[in-house]
């Protein structure tokens, strides 16, 4: 992955696990392996104390233990001790030959030291790595396809960043540093944009950041024909019989009716509108992680996918209605953004997953009222 085309021997020396390539050693970098060398999540860069607690500081929990775990391996490598209680990863190669090489060269700094996460197990699994400077700040990111499923959502996200840089976006989202294919695989490298963490409510930054989205691309769409589009997803995601179960059935019943003969305001969708893939810039809200961007999309799913992800991964109570007031067929169309949902969840994770269960729930929830 990181120098394709070469072979690597591995041995192990101690705790440490050591790759060599075939080539000269003149380039080489230092890793902790997450959690462990049997099913790594995260590489942490250990030549950098900055770039270590930075590449730490990154790792997105949200299970209790999760958070645990995090703090704890933030305290070890406080204090150093990191490489001797995590096994170690030393991948040596020809410069030039590595993927790591080559993202140096994209953001001329030769001294970036990088952090590598592996994405969670699925179709659509990817590769990130984080390239830092020695002092921890970040300079880019790279993704790279690990499923084939995922090709295309990395290179909708290349497309699609491109396609914003000629809009009123520009400066709200990441540049384009490098897109297509490097000996064989495909990559995406962009820059890495302010550095301070967006609030984690909604807020004025972020319904700004939203009417400039909705601004690129507006459209009205016919509430039954939107509808009939998420039944059909639902039926390809979970099969046949979905429309008639509960509460899927009676949701998409309801939606019907109140949408019927109404005009939907859609526009262009983020498709991942949440606090983690944003940061706060001196020109507003920047924007990462644009693979699900849709067009004509309803415009008040952004604002319910930014409740969703709060409510289902973070425990937060639910603002959807506080945060859309006002909005024309608010409700409706949260019913209609929580199947909608439930389809990708299901495409995703499968049916039985905890993202299905936790927007089943908060589709229950929602036809009491």
């Amino acid at each position: 992955m990181f120098a394709p085309g070469i072979e690597f021997r591995t041995r192990t020396a101690g705790r440490k696990t050591v790759a060599e390539s075939d080539g000269g050693k003149r380039n080489r970098y230092f890793f902790a392996i997450l959690p462990n060398e049997r099913s790594p999540r995260t590489l942490i860069p250990i030549q950098s104390g900055s770039c270590t607690r930075r590449a730490l500081q990154q790792i997105q929990v949200f299970a209790t233990g999760a958070k645990a775990a995090k703090l704890m391996l933030q305290v070890v490598s406080a204090v150093g001790v990191l490489p001797t209680i995590a096994k170690t990863l030393d991948v040596s190669s020809d410069r030039g030959s590595s993927l790591f090489d080559k993202v140096a060269q994209l953001t001329g700094r030769p001294d970036v030291c990088f952090a590598v996460t592996f994405g969670t197990p699925s179709g659509y699994r990817k590769l990130t790595i984080t390239a830092m400077l020695p002092d921890g700040e970040p300079v880019a990111f790279v993704k790279v396809p690990m499923a084939t499923e995922a090709i295309a959502r990395v290179e909708h996200e290349g497309e699609m960043l491109q396609a914003l840089s000629r809009t009123a976006l520009v400066n709200c989202i990441p540049r384009v540093l490098f897109r297509g294919e490097w000996n064989g695989q495909t990559v995406l490298c962009i820059s890495a944009g302010p550095a301070e963490a967006s609030s984690m409510r909604f807020g004025a930054g972020h319904r700004a950041f939203l009417e400039k989205l909705w601004s690129v691309q507006p459209a009205a769409r016919d509430g039954e024909s939107l509808v009939s589009e998420v039944a059909a997803r639902l039926t390809a995601a979970m099969g046949p019989h979905t429309e008639s179960a509960m509460p899927a059935g009676e949701a998409l019943e309801r939606v019907r009716l109140k949408l019927k003969g109404v005009k939907i305001s859609c526009g262009l969708s983020h498709g991942d509108f949440a606090p983690w893939n944003l940061r706060m810039g001196e020109k507003g809200m920047f924007a990462f992680d644009w693979e699900a961007a849709e067009c004509d999309q309803p415009t008040l799913w952004d604002i319910a996918h930014f409740d969703t992800q709060l409510v289902t991964l973070l425990g937060h109570k639910s603002r959807y209605h506080e945060t859309a007031g006002g909005m024309d067929s608010a409700h409706e169309l949260y019913l209609l953004y929580l199947l909608h949902s439930i389809a990708g969840a299901s495409l995703e994770s499968g049916a039985a997953s905890k993202q299905v269960g936790d927007r089943v729930r908060l589709l229950t929830n929602a036809l009491r009222n």
